[in-house]
């Protein structure tokens, strides 16, 4: 049929006979289909009809796609010089990745030590890596760091290139240069979380992540804050270890602080103005926006009728350096909260006033309170509400599994806000009533 130029029915003999090189053959040289030829080399994995696939490619000047069937038909010197003519040797280094360990390790030894001919040590590093040479990885990587102090890429690759070693004396090196005594220029303290992250070091992560989180807040990244402390409370509990009253504190504060932009933004200003008080109560931990988070709590306590606590926050706002700073368009209303100040005792802030017992021992207690005076307990917090959680009416996100009050999240939910601790979606129905609270007051840790 070939030979009679009825090139089809050649290829469909071809295939019936399981003649595959002849096949991809006909497909590119008599019926220029490198497609169909593609996928016959993929599903029956033939070497020869990569190299043919690949010779088809370079002549036609395609050579991303000749260096990937070069490098797929093992053919790995063609390939490299191929690669290196026309500086594509990181796409031939990813391809790589594609082969077996056994096969590609080699090469990936090659690539490093071409790399470091070229004085181009993060990328060394990083095929050493791949060559599991973790020794030279890391020595390349901690020269690339020293050269680009501020590039992340090659900082996390070191991380992973420790984890996988598990090797302390190559971990004391890392070390050394995120702390800053190899180059005097300590990095940023979120990768020294990152490598006890890596090494399962949760303890020494928890203390690495409170420090970060702080840094993050004062610069005025309180979701990024909040998720540093979520994330590593998450792993501290996946491991069953306990999670420091600290921690759970800061925590608490961010997401009160999340959940007062959630409630102005569905217009509920008695649930955001108590969240409010309790983020202006600690506003040093928020020098970022000290001004206008002082405003918003004047604003949103003054819409909820809770007078006592508007003049209060009014009053630090105009007797302190803050004064200078206030928003024009709200002086006046701030002006006006002071000088309408309540008679002491004639009115009380009924939403901070409600109570439920304390989980842990039974005494009434403030909502909004999550330490108990009679038994000294830290209360998790309702993540939905950011009061004091209960035995009764309880739940939890079936994502972080973080609890809540059901009545709380539920409204949330039907508002259609997802959860605001992982911030996945929910759906009402999937929300189960807690039966037995004890896992959300006792951690492994904890017994």
């Amino acid at each position: 049929m070939e030979a009679m130029g009825n090139y089809k029915q050649a290829l469909y003999g071809y295939s019936a006979a399981h003649d595959y090189e002849n096949v991809i053959r006909m497909d590119l040289d008599k019926l220029n289909d490198p497609q169909h030829a593609i996928t016959v080399v993929q599903e029956h994995r033939s070497t020869e009809g990569s190299k043919m696939i690949a010779r088809y490619f370079q002549k036609n000047n395609e050579i991303l796609l000749a260096i990937r069937f070069l490098t797929m038909s093992h053919c790995f010197t063609d390939a490299f010089r191929l690669a290196c003519d026309h500086n594509h040797l990181e796409l031939y280094g990813d391809v790589l990745l594609d082969e077996d360990e056994e096969v590609a390790i080699p090469e990936f030894c090659s690539l490093a030590k071409y790399y470091e001919t070229q004085n181009s040590a993060a990328l060394a590093g990083k095929y050493y890596f791949y060559a599991k040479n973790y020794q030279k990885a890391l020595k390349n990587l901690i020269e690339g760091s020293k050269a680009n102090p501020t590039n992340d890429d090659i900082l996390s690759l070191a991380i992973e290139v420790v984890a996988a070693a598990k090797n302390n004396s190559i971990e004391d090196e890392l070390i050394k240069l995120l702390l800053g005594e190899i180059d005097d220029q300590a990095r940023n303290p979120k990768f020294l979380f990152r490598l006890h992250m890596a090494r399962s070091r949760y303890k020494e992560a928890a203390k690495v992540a409170i420090i970060l989180a702080n840094n993050e807040q004062v610069k005025g990244n309180y979701r990024q804050a909040h998720d540093v402390l979520y994330n590593t409370i998450c792993e501290l509990r996946n491991n069953q270890l306990k999670v420091s009253n600290e921690m759970t504190a800061n925590l608490a504060l961010l997401h009160s602080y999340i959940l007062v932009r959630v409630y102005v933004r569905l217009d509920n200003h008695s649930k955001a103005a108590p969240l409010l008080i309790r983020v202006s109560e600690n506003i040093d931990r928020f020098p970022s926006h000290a001004v206008q988070i002082l405003t918003s709590t004047v604003i949103e306590c003054y819409r909820s009728n809770m007078k006592e606590s508007a003049f209060k926050f009014a009053t630090i706002l105009m007797k302190s350096d803050y004064r200078h700073q206030i928003d024009e368009k709200y002086r006046k209303k701030i002006e006006s909260v002071i000088r309408k100040s309540p008679r002491a005792g004639s009115l009380s802030d009924e939403i901070i006033m409600k109570t439920e017992p304390c989980p842990y021992c039974g005494l009434d207690l403030l909502l909004t309170s999550l330490n108990c005076t009679n038994c000294k307990s830290t209360i998790p917090f309702c993540i939905a509400s950011g009061w004091h959680i209960t035995k009764n009416n309880l739940t939890f996100c079936p994502n972080c599994r973080f609890p809540a009050l059901y009545n709380e999240f539920a409204g949330l939910l039907k508002a259609g806000e997802n959860c605001p601790m992982c911030s996945n979606p929910v759906k009402v129905d999937y929300l189960q009533i807690v039966e037995d609270p004890k896992p959300f007051l006792f951690t492994e840790g904890d017994k």
